[in-house]
Formats: structure tokens, sequence, C-alpha cells
């Protein structure tokens, strides 16, 4: 951040489809940043394809994770606590479930690196496309969209994009 700031409040991961924010000046960038950090007032929610056959139609998870590389940056779930950890949470639903594979709809608590990839590639239900956290399939990009970003008096929504509308058909 320092004195050059890119203004970009919400990011996405290389082949993650979605929502993007940007601020146009520094008033905004503030405001969009404080939202971002202060959970309580701020919808987060993605969409994903994972692999498997959900047990519960939802449930909430929440795991310590840790950076354990870089380049290429890979995070990894921990069993307890350790002082470079970090206590994540998020919750999923069951949209569709298909024999081998599951539409979900995730709803971020926390922001952290590939929360949401390692989270469930650790509950045995990997992201399509999501190589590097277990997913055997490779000819396509990792099934994940930030569907919505909402505080305040700011909703965008991306619309889901056609190869995940029609994955679990």
């Amino acid at each position: 951040e320092g004195k050059l700031r890119s203004g970009v409040i919400h990011r996405l991961d290389l082949d993650t489809t979605g929502t993007l924010m940007v601020a146009l000046t520094n008033a905004g960038y503030e405001r969009g940043r404080n939202a971002i950090t202060d959970k309580r007032h701020t919808l987060k929610r993605y969409r994903a394809i994972v692999h498997g056959k959900l047990k519960k139609e939802s449930a909430k998870l929440a795991k310590h994770l840790i950076i354990a590389q870089h380049q290429p940056a890979k995070v990894k779930v921990l069993s307890e606590y350790t002082p470079q950890s970090r206590l994540c949470t998020m919750s999923f639903a069951l949209m569709r479930q298909m024999d081998d594979v599951a539409d979900i709809s995730i709803d971020l608590q926390t922001g952290f690196l590939h929360q949401i990839r390692a989270m469930m590639a650790n509950v045995g239900h990997p992201v399509v496309g999501d190589t590097l956290y277990g997913s055997p399939v490779a000819n396509t990009r990792t099934l994940l969209h930030a569907q919505r970003i909402k505080f305040d008096d700011i909703d965008v929504i991306a619309p889901i994009p056609d190869e995940m509308k029609y994955a679990t058909d």
C-alpha cells in the first residue's frame, strides 16, 4: 500500500472468476478496505463446483491456516493453533448434487490466501480443476467464482459463468 495505492480492495486468484473491487479515490479505498476487514457487516459469497458427494447439505468450517510455500503459493490446514497460523471460518450450502460433483455456495467470514480451496480439499471435497489442492481434473480452470460482495449501500453481483452452470448437468 504505502504512498502508491493500486486501489484494489478485493482481488481473485489467477483463474477464479467473479467480482473485483477497485477504488478510484482514497476515501473509497479506505471505506472498502475497512468493510472487507470488518467482516461483521460484509457479505463475501462464492460459488464452487467441488468433487464428491456431500454428507451434509450445509456446514460451518473453522480451520487454522498457514502459508506453507511461496511461488507458487500454497496454504496448509493445521490441526491446531500455532503462532504463525490464522483461524479461518466459512460456511457452505449445497445448491445442486450430482453423482461425483456438487455445486456449493460459500460465505466467508474471514479472508485468507486460498482459504476456500484449502479448506474444501481438507474436508475431502477439492474444487474441480484445482490440481494444487488435489483435484484429479486438470483440463479445466479452477471452478471457483466470487459471486457477490455486499457492504453498506454497495452490492456487486457477478453472474455465474456458463462452465459452472453446466458442470453439474
